[in-house]
């Protein structure tokens, strides 16, 4: 581990170091600050200024200069302490659907997530003359809700896979005042993937919503979020499931 990976982790008991900060150490007999980076170990540390018990740490982040000051003496730096490692729930929820549904059949939910939302899009970009961006597309398991931003959609499909059960709801819910249309209402399907369309449609009506000007729609109100300009965008990318599910 080398200094600057030993001063880090001791700030890091502390507060956190945001992304581009400089850790300067400040040294008696040295002409000027020295970048933690540029100092190769305690023993050449050492036998360039003499002994010393210990060393100043200045934390210089981008937001704004020296923001903190930290003692430490150097035997700290020699035996850093052990900072716990932080758990990735990301993959550990992966991790869980995988073994309780196999690590094919969750992939597949992951590609279809990919391949759905490009096959949608494609259709719009014909129907309505669509000349924008595609978004960004995440799948996550560790999330509870599902999102459509105007550079992304989310895909949450994580409560369709519960390991501690054998089944779902089989009901594909929403809000309420759609509920009962006939196009972008709830459903009833035992298969899980129908809804992983369902929830990439539904997302997917947002992102379209948010970047509607690149697209020949009706005069409607495209700023609500669950308004009547993202429910017309949603009828047509729920059109492709709707055929399938009540046949």
């Amino acid at each position: 581990m080398s200094i600057h990976q030993a001063i880090a982790s001791n700030i890091r008991q502390y507060r956190t170091i945001p992304k581009g900060s400089f850790l300067w150490l400040d040294v008696p007999g040295a002409d000027d600050l020295l970048d933690s980076r540029e100092v190769k170990s305690i023993p050449a540390l050492l036998e360039r200024y003499g002994p010393l018990n210990e060393v100043i740490v200045h934390l210089d982040t981008p937001e704004g200069d020296f923001e903190d000051e930290f003692h430490f003496d150097v035997t700290d730096l020699k035996m850093p302490p052990a900072v716990p490692v932080k758990s990735n729930g990301a993959r550990e929820a992966r991790d869980a659907v995988i073994a309780n549904f196999g690590q094919k059949r969750i992939e597949h939910v992951e590609s279809l997530v990919e391949f759905y939302a490009g096959h949608l899009l494609s259709r719009f970009r014909k129907s309505h003359q669509y000349t924008g961006p595609a978004p960004k597309i995440r799948t996550r398991w560790h999330t509870k809700t599902s999102w459509g931003s105007r550079n992304r959609i989310t895909i949450s499909p994580g409560y369709l896979y519960r390991p501690e059960s054998n089944y779902f709801g089989y009901t594909f819910w929403e809000y309420q005042h759609v509920r009962q249309s006939p196009l972008i209402g709830c459903f009833f399907s035992l298969n899980r993937l129908n809804h992983v369309k369902a929830l990439v449609a539904h997302e997917l009506a947002h992102f379209l919503q948010f970047n509607s000007r690149y697209a020949v729609l009706p005069e409607l109100d495209y700023a609500t979020a669950h308004g009547e300009g993202w429910q017309y965008i949603y009828s047509i990318t729920r059109a492709d499931l709707n055929r399938y599910i009540n046949n």
